[in-house]
């Protein structure tokens, strides 16, 4: 997979807010089990819209309080669907743990979602979504021993903070970029990994949250030019995140193919 980030990927978009008119937020994990057909027709729409890398269902579960047996369960199911859905590549999902959880209760939550990872054999394990630089360090060290390539996507922007999660990832990442994030500060920090990070940037960039009449802040027309934006800036892949549809999906793959 990561031969392919010499070029360029497309990468899915988000699964919440796609999901939201169908099911509450809070029950997305347990559509895993209870919902599989759901869940699997979003990475196949995904798929079908130009997605070469999707991610499963489990962005969630870090910060999840059902018993350890069924978290299980529901990391394996959503390995399983996203495998059904057929995409070229498919990456776990690995979200930042409950703060409240004790250092030694995040650690071990981190390294049994990795070690279920590599036992389904997926292509890549991503940390998404980390926005303190604390809790991507613990989880850079309990997932140590894990022999996926990593893939590290925090949710933080400005040279501060971005210098000291180069400085983390720096011969440990095999794919470093940002997600949840949008604007002139979002291109801002783009073209400051792209300078100081030498392999490959994957970006995800976000549309809001809809509002009561489903509209986002953001039209799929000034996410198209954000996007080509992204590009010109060198990035080696490109996502979405809250907000984002198969739809906006076709529009990444529409300006790359452009470019």
């Amino acid at each position: 997979m990561l031969t392919a980030f010499q070029d360029f990927v497309i990468g899915d978009g988000a699964m919440g807010t796609l999901l939201a008119p169908d099911i509450a937020y809070e029950h997305l994990l347990k559509a895993n089990l209870e919902q599989p057909k759901l869940i699997l027709n979003a990475h196949q729409d995904y798929v079908a819209a130009g997605a070469e890398l999707i991610l499963t269902n489990t962005f969630a579960l870090s910060l999840d309080t059902a018993p350890p047996d069924e978290k299980v369960r529901i990391a394996r199911q959503a390995c399983q669907l996203t495998k059904q859905a057929g995409a070229k590549w498919w990456a776990y999902d690995l979200g930042p743990a409950l703060p409240e959880q004790s250092q030694r209760e995040r650690q071990l939550t981190y390294s049994q979602q990795a070690q279920i990872a590599v036992e389904e054999n997926a292509d890549a394990l991503l940390l998404e979504t980390f926005y303190t630089i604390s809790e991507l360090a613990l989880a850079l060290e309990a997932v140590t021993s894990c022999p996926l390539p990593l893939m590290v996507s925090v949710a933080l922007l400005g040279e501060d903070d971005l210098a000291s999660v180069l400085h983390l990832c720096q011969g440990r990442v095999a794919v470093l970029g940002i997600n949840c994030q949008y604007g002139p500060s979002l291109l801002q920090s783009t073209a400051y990994l792209r300078q100081h990070w030498t392999g490959p940037l994957y970006i995800q960039p976000n549309r809001g949250i809809p509002d009561h009449d489903g509209h986002l802040p953001v039209s799929q027309l000034e996410f198209a030019g954000f996007v080509q934006k992204l590009i010109q800036l060198g990035v080696n892949g490109i996502g979405g995140c809250c907000g984002t549809t198969p739809e906006t999906i076709h529009f990444i793959k529409k300006e790359h193919l452009q470019r």
